[in-house]
C-alpha cells in the first residue's frame, strides 16, 4: 500500500505550485520536473515488486490537487506510463458543508491566512465546483478513467460497514478485516472553536511563508502544534446556517449523484446534528487580542517554549 500525495504531485503540470513545493523548495518547472521523475521512479519500483499483485494508493491530494479535468487526465497519463493496470478509484463523498469546514480547518493549523470565520461558498469558483460538485467531480474522474473504474462510496458512519471509515475500506476492496489489521493512532489534534479563531488572526501576523519560502519564525510546526495543544478540545461543528447554505447550493447535483450512484437511497446523505452556533464571531476583538498577545510572546521569547512541557503541564 503507498499512502502518500507524492502521486499526485507526479500529475502536476509545469507551472503548478502548491504548499508541498513551496516546502521543498522547489521554485523552477525544471526542479519540479526533476522531482516528478523521482517520485516516479519510486513508484515504479514498487510496482515492479508488487508485479501481479493489487497495489493500493491512498492519497487525499488526488482530489484536493488534481481538481480539473487536464489535471486527472495527467494522472491518467502518469499511472499508464508507470504500468499500472486495471485501475478502481474509491471516493468516498461527505456531506459539502462537514468537508468544506474540515478542509477549512486543517488549512488554518497548516498556516492559511482566512479572513472569515467559515469557508465561504464561492459560487463562481472553478475550485469550488470540481471539489464539492460531486456530480461533476465524478464525471471528472469517470471522463478519464471510464465509468466502470468509479466506486463511490458515503462517508457518513452509519453508512460504513463495521462502523469505521477503516473496516468499511477493507470491505470495499473485498478484504475481509481481521486481526492482521490494526487500526492507526489518532494523530489529528482536532482544534476548538477560539482555537481556529486565534489561529487564523496568528496566520496572517506570522506567516506560513514569506517571499514561497518557509517562514523560520513559526519554527518548523512548534506554532501549530502549540496552539492545538492548548485549543485541541472540544472540536467545532459546522454552524446550522452554513450546512443549510451548502444543503441549498449542491441540492441538485446531489440528488443527480443519488439518482445514479445509489438509487437505493432516498437521499444521498442522511441528516446528522450541526451546531446551532451563528456563523459569525460574537466578539471578534477578544480573539484579536488573544492572537496579538499570543504572537508577541511567541517572537519576543528566548528561549522556544517546550511543547512537551505544556503537554505534561495540561495532563
Amino acid at each position: 500500500m503507498l499512502n502518500s500525495q507524492l502521486l499526485s504531485i507526479a500529475a502536476y503540470g509545469p507551472k503548478m505550485r502548491c504548499d508541498w513545493t513551496k516546502k521543498h523548495g522547489i521554485r523552477t518547472d525544471e526542479a519540479l520536473i526533476a522531482i516528478q521523475d523521482r517520485i516516479k521512479n519510486a513508484i515504479s519500483e514498487s510496482i515492479q515488486k508488487l508485479s501481479g499483485k493489487q497495489m493500493i494508493v491512498s492519497s487525499e491530494h488526488c482530489s484536493l490537487r488534481l481538481d480539473t479535468p487536464d489535471r486527472v487526465a495527467r494522472l491518467k497519463k502518469v499511472m499508464d506510463d508507470l504500468g499500472f493496470g486495471k485501475v478502481t478509484i474509491l471516493v468516498y463523498l461527505r456531506p459539502q458543508a462537514e468537508f468544506a469546514y474540515s478542509v477549512y480547518a486543517e488549512s488554518i493549523k497548516n498556516g492559511q491566512a482566512w479572513n472569515k470565520s467559515y469557508p465561504p461558498l464561492t459560487k463562481k469558483s472553478e475550485k469550488y465546483t470540481n471539489r464539492f460538485n460531486y456530480e461533476h467531480l465524478l464525471t471528472m474522474w469517470q471522463d478519464a478513467f471510464g465509468e466502470d473504474a468509479i466506486k463511490p462510496r458515503i462517508f457518513q458512519r452509519d453508512d460504513f460497514h463495521g462502523g469505521s471509515i477503516e473496516t468499511d475500506f477493507i470491505r470495499a476492496i473485498g478484504a475481509e478485516w481481521d486481526q492482521r489489521f490494526r487500526l492507526p493512532e489518532q494523530k489529528n489534534i482536532k482544534m476548538s472553536k477560539m482555537g481556529l479563531e486565534i489561529m487564523r488572526r496568528i496566520n496572517h501576523i506570522i506567516p506560513r511563508f514569506i517571499d514561497d519560502a518557509p517562514n523560520p519564525l513559526r519554527r518548523g510546526q512548534r506554532l501549530e502544534q502549540l496552539i492545538q495543544i492548548a485549543f485541541g478540545q472540544d472540536a467545532h461543528r459546522c454552524p446550522a446556517a452554513m450546512v443549510a447554505e451548502y444543503e441549498r447550493y449542491y441540492d441538485t447535483s446531489n440528488r443527480a449523484v443519488c439518482d445514479k450512484w445509489f438509487p437505493e437511497r432516498t437521499a444521498l446523505f442522511e441528516p446528522k446534528p450541526i451546531s446551532n452556533e451563528p456563523l459569525s464571531t460574537p466578539d471578534p476583538s477578544v480573539y484579536d487580542q488573544l492572537a496579538n498577545i499570543l504572537a508577541t510572546g511567541w517572537l519576543q521569547q528566548d528561549d522556544m517554549v517546550s511543547v512537551e512541557l505544556l503537554q505534561r503541564t495540561r495532563a
